[in-house]
């Protein structure tokens, strides 16, 4: 663990340093920051941003880019090696690509089932500083807001990716898809090679979690944010406990956009992942520091069969017990003990009578229940704003131009003729009206849906609010 005194260069040293043997030998590794809004996982990441001149040669990003350029100049390494960065961010479920002006990337699976980020903008770096440049020109424009909890907090997941790849001269029996070549391909002047990727470091700084009713008397864009944020790194933990168990079991990686992208970066034997957990040492923030335990607590899991490494699990499960306990000596506290046949027994001390914590449980089985069904409104909501846009993009780029050409055929041929068929003339130019109104009307039908599912989600929020209301009542 790190105190409040502990340098960034001793976070990554510990952390993300070890990784970089990793992805020389032909693995993913993955180090992702996790903690509520404010507790420094920006600092840690990117480096100083609070200062008039940002610094950002000390956070994990810049070391881990100076460890691996410092690795390349090896002989082993120096000629065979080229490095490509990524950069982009995921807000709300949408991709936005930080290297190429927040372009909106489309998700989509390939006939192999594995997930692509189309259109993606991979740049090559000779240099430290230039993954200093883009990690500076990405941040710039890094979405952020105000919520409850911080007045300049991230509310995005912010994926930096720096890849390892090896070329090799394209012959004249190779067959390969144009994506694996480089960006020289069409100039015959430069020898077309292939490039193959030999390993990936994602690092990411997530957005902050907050808990549902720290957003749920914001507007529509903050609750949305926080319900987003939260569905996401739900769906990353239980990623990484599927993972953990290491039992062939399905691992939910459609659960968010955010473990969508980062699926090949977590599967294959070579894969690891390091979490930093970020905590605010503040007693107003004791709950977020409870959950964000909780979390590390749930991502640590490891396979029960294994003793040695059940034995790890509960001394490591001991000292964040220890912590919390530390951090809040009046509260709760569990120390769960786990058994070879891997189940769980635990020992509570508690300084609060059994009726509060009855009263505690179901108060935190109401609130997650309307969270859950905000959730799915949520969803709700961008699944039609999606077909929305998507009716409107096919109006303008198929509709709308052909009915446009035919009205134009329909109008010149009467013009041009001299003793045009005026029946003709009506018949067809109704017949055009009538299929541009069938297209407005599927897309008024369209907006519609979504602005009724837009009040749908202003009552389901104003129903959480009040429960939540008569809630801290019942309590006080």
């Amino acid at each position: 663990t790190f105190d409040e005194r502990a340098s960034n260069d001793l976070v990554y040293r510990y952390t993300a340093a070890p990784l970089i043997d990793t992805i020389f030998n032909g693995g993913n590794a993955t180090v992702f920051a996790y903690g509520q809004t404010g507790s420094g996982k920006t600092f840690t990441m990117g480096g100083d941003l609070s200062s008039s001149k940002t610094d950002y040669s000390h956070g994990v990003y810049a070391q881990t880019a100076r460890d691996i350029f410092q690795r390349l100049s090896l002989p082993q390494y120096r000629s065979s090696i080229e490095i490509f960065v990524t950069f982009y961010e995921i807000y709300c479920g949408k991709v936005f690509d930080l290297l190429n002006n927040k372009k909106r990337l489309r998700v989509l699976e390939d006939q192999k089932g594995l997930v692509q980020v189309c259109d993606r903008k991979e740049q090559q770096v000779k240099s430290v500083q230039d993954v200093l440049n883009i990690i500076q020109n990405g941040m710039s424009i890094r979405t952020s807001g105000t919520t409850a909890a911080n007045s300049n907090s991230s509310r995005s997941h912010a994926v930096l990716q720096i890849i390892l790849k090896t070329s090799s001269p394209i012959t004249a029996q190779s067959n390969i898809s144009s994506s694996s070549r480089n960006n020289n391909h069409n100039n015959p002047a430069v020898p077309r090679r292939l490039m193959k990727e030999v390993g990936k470091m994602s690092l990411i700084d997530l957005a902050g979690s907050e808990r549902g009713k720290d957003t749920a008397s914001g507007d529509r864009l903050q609750r949305m944010e926080g319900s987003e944020i939260n569905k996401s790194l739900l769906a990353l933990k239980e990623c990484i406990r599927a993972l953990g168990r290491g039992d062939g079991c399905h691992v939910p990686f459609r659960g968010s956009t955010l473990t969508k992208v980062l699926r090949d970066s977590f599967i294959g034997d070579k894969s690891k992942v390091c979490m930093i957990a970020m905590v605010s040492p503040t007693h107003s923030d004791v709950e977020n520091t409870m959950n964000t335990l909780r979390y590390a607590d749930r991502v640590k899991e490891l396979r029960s069969g294994d003793g040695d490494v059940m034995n790890a699990n509960e001394d490591d499960e001991m000292k964040i017990n220890d912590l919390a306990t530390k951090i809040l000596p009046q509260h709760n506290h569990k120390t769960r003990h786990y058994h070879p046949d891997g189940s769980a027994s635990s020992n509570e001390s508690t300084s609060s009578s059994s009726n509060d914590d009855e009263y505690i449980d179901d108060n935190e089985d109401e609130q997650n229940e309307a969270l859950a069904s905000y959730a799915a409104q949520v969803e709700h909501l961008q699944e039609y704003e999606e077909a929305l846009f998507d009716t409107c993009q096919d109006v303008l780029t198929n509709k709308e131009p052909i009915l446009t050409r035919q009205l134009r055929g329909i109008v010149k041929r009467a013009q041009d003729t001299v003793d045009y068929d005026q029946e003709k003339f009506v018949n067809e130019l109704r017949a055009n009206l009538l299929e541009r109104q069938q297209v407005l009307d599927e897309l008024q039908a369209r907006l519609q849906a979504f602005s009724e599912c837009l009040q749908q989600e202003e009552q389901v929020a104003a129903q959480q609010r009040t429960k939540q209301h008569q809630s801290n009542n019942n309590r006080f």
